[in-house]
């Protein structure tokens, strides 16, 4: 365990992966409901030339939960708490999801001790003033009934994949377990199992941006940075305008769209993701 100071709640545990240091410094961030594990499937690629760490953030997997404390500037907090007391030099942070609006908020923090960003498939607004035109809305709304209800990965799982998500644009409805296989709902429930239900609240009662402004993040952040895209058809969640409102912001900042890859782009793009990161931190 890692601990962080000067947390809402003044110290707070958070479980740290450490993988081979193999070389400099790659942290991972994952996005909410998930834990350090999501990030296996990239390891592979990034372990021979990097040391490879994944955090459970407050709230998730291993870590300790934060009484409520869950909008996204908390989560900042503690990852940039975490650089700046555990590192002398510069970083590279790979976020994903929330975890890429964490890595962006703790670079525009902590300037020089960044040394670059990947945010894979940001949701910025998407989780804030948007989220009630999406189907998101009710998906949230139904996993927090369920991790209230249920506590283990095989009563979670089953709730989880007949969970009904409702658009609301159309009114059409989808089962969750038709939109991933068995194996990703088994991963998910296993993570849920995991986590403070409260770290749902804020998503839901539209409250989770208050204190972030991705804007005005972006303008902060010094160091290059990479913003992987999921394709929409499969489910990307960052938005074409706000890509264009970052790069009018940011001259270093470095886009890819991933054409047939899900908001979970380091699972089902692998390869395409260490392709685009590699050229990124190999760019003079």
């Amino acid at each position: 365990m890692v601990t962080t100071d000067g947390t809402p709640l003044g110290n707070l545990a958070l479980n740290v992966f450490a993988g081979q240091e193999n070389g400099p410094p790659m942290i991972f961030v994952h996005g909410v409901l998930r834990c350090w594990q999501d990030f296996r499937p990239l390891f592979p690629y990034f372990g021979y030339d990097w040391q490879c760490l994944a955090i459970d953030q407050r709230g998730h997997g291993q870590s300790e939960h934060a009484e409520g404390h869950y909008r996204v500037v908390d989560y900042v907090g503690d990852i940039a708490q975490f650089v700046d007391n555990q590192f002398d030099e510069p970083v590279i942070l790979y976020g994903h999801s929330l975890g890429g609006m964490v890595v962006a908020g703790v670079a525009a923090e902590l300037g020089e001790k960044v040394s670059g960003i990947v945010m894979e498939d940001p949701p910025f607004e998407t989780m804030g003033k948007r989220l009630k035109q999406t189907p998101l809305y009710s998906y949230f709304h139904g996993i927090r009934d369920v991790v209230v209800k249920y506590s283990e990965p095989e009563e979670i799982a089953p709730a989880l994949a007949n969970l009904i998500i409702t658009d609301p644009q159309t009114g059409a409805t989808q089962r969750a377990g038709d939109t991933r296989d068995e194996a990703a709902i088994l991963f998910a429930a296993k993570c849920l199992a995991k986590i403070d239900p409260q770290v749902l609240d804020p998503i839901v009662d539209g409250t989770w941006l208050e204190g972030y402004d991705f804007l005005s993040v972006t303008s902060n952040i010094d160091c290059p940075a990479l913003l992987l895209q999921g394709d929409p058809a499969f489910g990307g969640m960052l938005l074409d305008a706000d890509v264009q409102a970052m790069k009018g912001l940011k001259p270093n900042l470095f886009h890819v769209m991933i054409n047939g890859g899900s908001h979970q782009l380091h699972w089902t793009k692998s390869q395409e993701v260490f392709s685009a990161v590699t050229a990124f931190l190999l760019t003079p």
